[in-house]
């Protein structure tokens, strides 16, 4: 699993405040799965010959 760290900076002397980096933009705007989930889901249709509802299956266990 990859983590992305975003720490947060403050500068008392700036009138900015609060500072932090910008989030990775995802695969699919406002989606929660990643690149790697997309992967796994393609790769399990077309080399493996899954159908969706085995994956569902696999995936919810």
């Amino acid at each position: 699993m990859i983590v992305a760290h975003r720490p947060k900076y403050a500068c008392r002397a700036c009138t900015d405040g609060v500072v932090q980096a910008p989030a990775v933009e995802r695969l699919i705007k406002g989606g929660l799965p990643t690149e790697a989930m997309v992967a796994y889901v393609l790769v399990a249709k077309y080399a493996w010959h899954l159908a969706f509802y085995r994956q569902a299956q696999i995936l919810l266990v």
